[in-house]
């Protein structure tokens, strides 16, 4: 709808991949924010590094198989990677205290629904869509249902804690 070069129409079968590598940019931020506050940064080249040599021999080796494909999973791939790493070294400074469901689980599970859902390819494209939602209205709601209950009593406070000047 937006996009009027149709070079860029071939990239779409990737976007799915890519973006799901998204997910894991909460967890990186998660773990890489106490390594910056705590001023511990000097671990940031080594994790940096591996995970750009297993993301280099990776995409090397994935690209001869695979081709253009075999470069989007490598990228996808050394996601999680460089989260473990950052999260080992962040563990040595700060300790994390999270729910386990909402943090990991729920991405985890979404990702690898989607990712069914699109390596099967038996739906459309609008079907992909509305079952991504559906995946993720289902998620969300069986994982987050204690905050969802509590909502309404947050908006009602916050908006008598209003003021008017």
């Amino acid at each position: 709808m937006f996009v009027q070069n149709e070079q860029y129409y071939d990239s779409i079968p990737f976007l799915t991949v890519l973006c799901l590598a998204a997910v894991f940019k909460g967890l990186y931020s998660m773990f890489i924010n106490p390594l910056f506050y705590f001023k511990q940064t000097q671990v940031l080249p080594k994790v940096l590094s591996v995970t750009a040599i297993i993301q280099v021999v990776s995409g090397i080796v994935m690209i001869h198989f695979f081709g253009l494909w075999g470069a989007v999973w490598s990228y996808f791939l050394v996601r999680p990677i460089q989260v473990l790493l950052l999260w080992l070294e962040a563990r040595k400074i700060y300790s994390f205290n999270f729910n386990i469901y909402k943090i990991i689980l729920v991405p985890i599970l979404y990702m690898a629904a989607v990712l069914v859902l699109q390596l099967s390819n038996v739906v459309s494209s609008t079907q992909f869509s509305i079952i991504q939602l559906i995946i993720a209205v289902v998620l969300i709601l069986a994982v987050y249902r204690n905050e969802l209950r509590q909502l309404p009593m947050l908006l009602k406070k916050g908006k008598q804690d209003d003021v008017v000047v």
